[in-house]
């Protein structure tokens, strides 16, 4: 009897521990969880401008992001959230490359880099076609701005009381 009690005993203590270490390991883990959560957040915002800049085709003339302006806010975060996503791939990926050398670390960054830029094409071909909507939408406004000028222009000339004409007929007189 003595021996089961210590086995009951002994049973009893080791589930309490193990309890007590699944406790701890969860809340680890959950903290963990959230602070990889804010330094992911923090690596991507860092890592977009690097990316961007990287990015930039050496036109120095123009602020590298200016073309982000013609993306929608949709298209912007979607943009943000697959470099972020490419950041923290490529961030895992040197680090397994690590262990092959520094070359391997290397490739792993500027194979990333190539996908990142390859990203950042697809959406600079989409504000391209957005900033040329734009423009064919701005163009057909101000056509439609000189028609209905010219409209009023003809009008006023027709009718010979425009403050145009009396104007020039007044300077002239002088």
């Amino acid at each position: 009897a003595k021996d089961c009690d210590k086995w009951v005993a002994d049973q009893l203590a080791r589930r309490a521990a193990r309890k007590e270490n699944d406790a701890r390991r969860h809340e680890e883990q959950r903290a963990d969880d959230e602070a990889r959560r804010a330094g992911n957040d923090n690596d991507a915002t860092e890592m977009l401008p690097t990316l961007l800049f990287s990015a930039n085709e050496g036109d120095d003339a123009v602020a590298p992001n200016a073309w982000m302006q013609n993306l929608t806010a949709g298209q912007r975060h979607a943009l943000r959230s697959k470099l972020a996503w490419l950041a923290r791939k490529s961030k895992k990926e040197q680090s397994i490359a690590s262990q092959d050398g520094g070359a391997a670390v290397e490739s792993m960054r500027q194979e990333y880099l190539g996908k990142a830029k390859n990203v950042m094409a697809d959406y600079k071909k989409k504000a391209a076609a957005a900033a040329a909507a734009a423009a064919a939408k701005a163009g057909e406004s101000a056509k439609e701005i000189a028609k209905q000028g010219s409209g009023r222009w003809s009008q006023a000339s027709a009718s010979g009381g425009g403050s145009g004409s009396s104007s020039s007929s007044g300077g002239g007189s002088s």
